[in-house]
């Protein structure tokens, strides 16, 4: 049994899925950047920190490949963070009001930046017990259901991870 917590191995597991499905093989395990708050970072309305794993690729014809040890800067409003790749970064979660912060990273000559996507986890894990336990009747249902829900205030958010993409030189 591992003795990283659940938020970690799932974390792993996300962006081992993720960076399967973009081409690339499969990632080590990363361990976690801190972000630095700076002066305008409101802790109101803050509902987590959130653990996101950054990765860089060189994309090609022939599919993307992980460059590990790219400098970046991930920047959002109130904070920042400078890492080394591959990397876990924390970053602020407001629910879905939270600010999307952008990643920087420089190879070389290059630079290339990919700003954070929010992922709605309630809709996402509702939409997996609908299937389990309706199959696509199940799922069609809760979707014309889900789609009539106005309130989001208590659904429970996180960041996709963040892969920065790097063309072939």
């Amino acid at each position: 049994m591992s003795t990283l917590p659940m938020r970690w191995r799932l974390a792993a597991l996300v962006a081992t899925g993720t960076l399967a499905l973009a081409g690339c093989e499969a990632p080590e395990p990363i361990e976690p950047t801190q972000v630095v708050r700076n002066n305008g970072f409101a802790s109101q309305g803050l509902v987590e920190m959130e653990p996101t794993s950054v990765r860089a690729v060189r994309k090609s014809t022939s599919g993307n490949t992980e460059i590990k040890g790219v400098g970046c800067q991930l920047l959002g409003r109130g904070y920042s963070a400078r890492f080394t790749t591959p990397a876990v970064v924390w970053i602020p979660e407001y629910g879905q009001a939270s600010p999307l912060p952008t990643v920087t990273c420089e190879l070389e000559d290059q630079t290339a930046s990919e700003q954070a996507k929010l992922q709605n986890r309630t809709e996402i894990d509702t939409t997996g017990a609908l299937l389990d336990a309706g199959g696509l009747l199940g799922l069609a249902i809760g979707g014309a259901f889900s789609g009539t829900r106005q309130d989001r205030a208590d659904d429970n958010y996180a960041f996709w991870p963040i892969i920065v993409e790097f063309p072939t030189p």
